[in-house]
C-alpha cells in the first residue's frame, strides 16, 4: 500500500564496537488509520550484541536475560497496570516472565549441548511447551500443557 512505510534506525557508526555496529536500534511502523502517532519499538543491546531491552512507544519494556552460552533464559514484561501508567519502575515481582530451559534429554551431556534450542518454555500463564529434537537438533515434536492446580509452584516442578 502507498504511504505504508516501516523505517529502521541502526546503532553505532563505523567507529562503534564491532559486535553492536549495525544492529537495529529502532523500528517505526506505518501510521494506522485512526491513530495520531506511529508506533515504534526501540532496542538496546548487551556488549556482545544480544537484545537486552526492547521498549515500545508507551515506554513499556521487554527485558531479555541470557545464560553463559548467550541463550535466552528469560523474557520479562511488566504486568499490566490497572491504572494504565507506565511500568518503568516495576519491581522484580511485578514482571511477567517467560522461562526458557535447555536441559537436554537423558544421556546427553548438558555441557556439550549449548545450542539455542530450548527443551521447555514456560509462560507467565503457566503454559508449558515441551520440545523434542533429534540428535541433529531438528525438531521432532512439541506439546503444550497448562498447569491449573491450585498452589502449584513452578519451582517445585523442576
Amino acid at each position: 500500500q502507498r504511504g505504508k512505510v516501516t523505517t529502521y534506525e541502526y546503532e553505532g557508526s563505523a567507529a562503534a564496537p564491532l559486535p553492536r555496529r549495525g544492529l537495529v536500534s529502532k523500528v517505526t511502523f506505518p501510521l494506522v488509520s485512526g491513530e495520531s502517532e506511529r508506533k515504534y519499538r526501540s532496542f538496546t543491546y548487551t556488549r556482545v550484541g544480544d537484545i537486552e531491552r526492547a521498549e515500545n512507544e508507551l515506554h513499556q519494556p521487554t527485558v531479555h536475560v541470557y545464560d553463559e552460552y548467550r541463550r535466552t533464559k528469560e523474557v520479562k514484561t511488566p504486568r499490566p497496570d490497572p491504572n494504565n501508567t507506565t511500568a518503568q519502575g516495576a519491581a522484580p515481582n511485578d514482571w511477567n516472565t517467560t522461562v526458557f530451559d535447555y536441559t537436554p534429554a537423558a544421556g546427553i551431556d548438558a555441557k556439550t549441548r549449548t545450542t539455542r534450542a530450548p527443551t521447555t518454555i514456560t509462560t507467565p500463564e503457566n503454559l508449558i511447551t515441551n520440545i523434542v529434537y533429534d540428535p541433529n537438533l531438528l525438531l521432532v515434536s512439541n506439546s503444550r500443557r497448562a498447569l491449573h492446580r491450585k498452589g502449584f509452584s513452578l519451582s517445585r516442578a523442576r
